[in-house]
Order: structure tokens, then sequence, then C-alpha cells
């Protein structure tokens, strides 16, 4: 019987660096992801400075917040069903 436990202990050691090695070979996706992060950033950045040269000539202070209530209020119910399907797979 010592031979079948060792046959099982070795293929848990060998899942375990199998599983080691995976997680260190995700690291070069990582750092792909962080520099296409680092790439939006950099773009949004660009367009938002491009942007703003121009001035608005028919700006409205009232206008503004108008439109910028309209946004939160669309977006806090489509933020909440979002974390709601988000907790529904990851814990239910």
């Amino acid at each position: 019987m010592a031979g079948q436990d060792d046959v099982v202990q070795n293929k848990a050691e060998s899942k375990a660096v199998g599983e080691v090695d995976l997680v260190l070979h995700g690291g070069g996706i990582m750092k792909l992801l962080i520099i296409l992060v680092a790439l939006v950033c950099i773009v949004a950045l660009v367009i938002t400075l491009a942007l703003t040269k121009s001035e608005d000539t028919s700006y409205s202070s009232h206008k503004s917040i108008s439109n910028q209530l309209l946004l939160y209020l669309a977006l806090i119910p489509i933020i909440g069903v979002i974390i709601a399907l988000l907790y529904w797979v990851l814990f239910a």
C-alpha cells in the first residue's frame, strides 16, 4: 500500500508544481495587460487634453448639472445590476 500512497503524493506534488508553473507563466500575461492599460490611459489623457483646448461658447452650468444628473441616474441602476450579477456568478 505504501506504493499507492507515494503515487498519490507524487500526483499531488506534480499538480502543485504545474499550478505554480502556470502562475509564473501567467506573469507575462499580467505584464501585457498592465502595458495595455497604460496605453489606454495615455490615449485617454491625450484625447481629453485635445478636447479641452476648444472653448464651449454655449456653456451653461444649469445644462451641465442637468446632464450630469441624468448620467448618474442612468448609471446607478446599471452599476447595481452589474454588481448583483457579479455577486450571483461568483458566490451563488
